[in-house]
């Protein structure tokens, strides 16, 4: 598909996914479902509720695996058949989670049997894409736009028939700090109580960074596995977590600096501490996230060594607005163009008017590098404004 049926490229939307084949594509008020070596439009939905904006202060509202796409729509987890489109279920979130507002399903991510959500108080997610630098393109410093989304719990439900298995409540959960691997979820919880009071779950200021604290869930069972407090430099633009290799990284961004740190992931023990200048405060140079792969970290401009943070000798190339996926060998993002860095040659090579969006639209998957159109919108070029699939070649 073209740009027609996408929001602007600014407003950071959630990336593209594939399981199975496919290629599942988020655009303005629909899905598209297409195969991912064809091209072929397998079923799209028009869904006037699925938009979110501003990832790097949220979750994604979709997830997938081989057999089911899920997404958070008019405050349910909607879940369709991947291979027919045919919607199969609509979620609420759980009445059990005992809330005294009415709440959104917020966080969504399929886990075995089960589906991994979270509640968040009604209309908490970002869903404007309209507006300059501060409202529409959400690259503020500061300001109303770096409020990070937080959840009320964490759960998990039945994906058949919904039934609650477990629910976590404790602190207030920033959003884009979820993260699941193997049978364990880890986030941070902002726990000052006087962040309860009010209607707002986009929450920032001197009590959000207090009694903040790193916690680890069985996702078997839901049970709190450890808990240890966080002392860390205010993210005021935005705060990530990623797992990788037995470490947790968080990421938080603000100072000027991407105040960088690892935590051994069955403990939550500190294992070190780096501090990486943002090269630019703005076009999306202080909203980096932490990107684990082959031993290495990056948080551009910086690489570092997972073992022990120890900055590599790699010359990270410099790109603009969007946020990058990384394989072992390989980071894909936007410079001007769709970019590919080759770690080994460190150099870069790039697709001539193929624009991807102002977050994450292209993704290396299926054995393919998708990268469905998300460029429309920008007017400082001649962009083509088409979906381009790219297969591997062997060079001699």
């Amino acid at each position: 598909p073209g740009p027609r049926a996408q929001p602007d490229r600014n407003g950071r939307k959630p990336a593209p996914l594939s399981t199975g084949g496919r290629l599942f594509v988020q655009g303005l008020n629909r899905t598209i479902t297409l195969d991912a070596y064809n091209g072929t439009v397998l079923w799209t939905r028009e869904l006037p509720e699925i938009q979110r904006f501003n990832m790097p202060r949220d979750s994604s509202n979709w997830s997938a695996n081989r057999e089911y796409l899920f997404a958070a729509i008019a405050g349910e987890c909607w879940k369709w058949n991947a291979r027919t489109g045919e919607l199969e279920s609509r979620f609420s979130v759980p009445t059990e989670t005992a809330s005294s507002a009415p709440l959104d399903w917020s966080y969504l991510s399929p886990h075995r049997s089960r589906v991994i959500g979270s509640g968040v108080l009604q209309d908490s997610a970002y869903t404007s894409f309209w507006g300059g630098g501060s409202a529409g393109w959400y690259d503020a410093k500061t300001g109303a736009v770096t409020q990070k989304v937080c959840s009320e719990n964490l759960f998990a439900v039945d994906a058949k028939d919904g039934r609650l298995a477990w629910l976590h409540r404790g602190g207030l959960i920033v959003n884009s700090t979820i993260t699941l691997a193997g049978d364990r979820a880890w986030f941070v919880e902002a726990r000052h109580p006087e962040l309860n009071v009010g209607k707002n779950r986009r929450l920032g200021g001197n009590k959000f960074w207090q009694q903040q604290h790193l916690v680890c869930l069985d996702l078997k069972t839901g049970e709190v596995l450890w808990s240890k407090p966080l002392e860390i430099v205010p993210g005021e633009v935005a705060l990530y977590l990623a797992h990788g290799g037995g470490k947790l990284v968080l990421v938080s961004s603000g100072s000027a600096s991407y105040n960088t740190y690892a935590f051994n992931d069955g403990d939550g023990g500190i294992a070190w501490t780096r501090k990486i200048p943002w090269p630019q405060d703005h076009h999306g140079g202080h909203m980096a996230r932490p990107a684990i792969a082959g031993g290495t970290v990056y948080v551009r401009p910086g690489a570092l060594s997972l073992a022990d943070g120890k900055s590599l000798k790699i010359q990270m190339p410099g790109g603009g607005c969007g946020t990058y996926a990384a394989t072992e060998n390989a980071l894909f993002f936007r410079s001007g163009n769709v970019t590919m860095w080759d770690r080994e040659k460190g150099k870069t090579t790039s697709w001539n008017r193929l624009r991807p969006d102002c977050w994450l639209s292209t993704i290396p998957a299926a054995g393919l590098l998708l990268s469905p159109e998300g460029g429309g919108g920008c007017s400082c070029g001649s962009w083509m404004e088409t979906s381009i699939v790219f297969a591997p070649i062997k060079l001699n």
